[in-house]
């Protein structure tokens, strides 16, 4: 059984491992699995110890943060 803490309408893409994200984002496992229970980067839990990350949720990851990062930045120089 899948328990999923995505939406069932995402694409479809390659599955990847904690490792792989953790390659990917150049972070600890620790940093990606605070990252998992937060609700930030959405995962698949295969089960009670298999935990999988598609392409397409870590792509999101990363653009938000992009975005947010950007917005953080306009903000400081807007308040100087």
């Amino acid at each position: 059984m899948q328990n999923t803490t995505h939406s069932e309408g995402s694409q479809s893409s390659a599955l990847l491992t904690i490792i792989e994200v953790m390659l990917r984002l150049k972070v600890g496992r620790s940093a990606v699995m605070k990252l998992i229970e937060e609700g930030e980067l959405r995962s698949i839990r295969m089960s009670p110890r298999i935990i999988r990350v598609s392409e397409g949720a870590l792509d999101e990851y990363i653009q938000n943060a992009e975005t947010s990062s950007t917005e953080e930045d306009s903000l400081e120089l807007s308040s100087s």
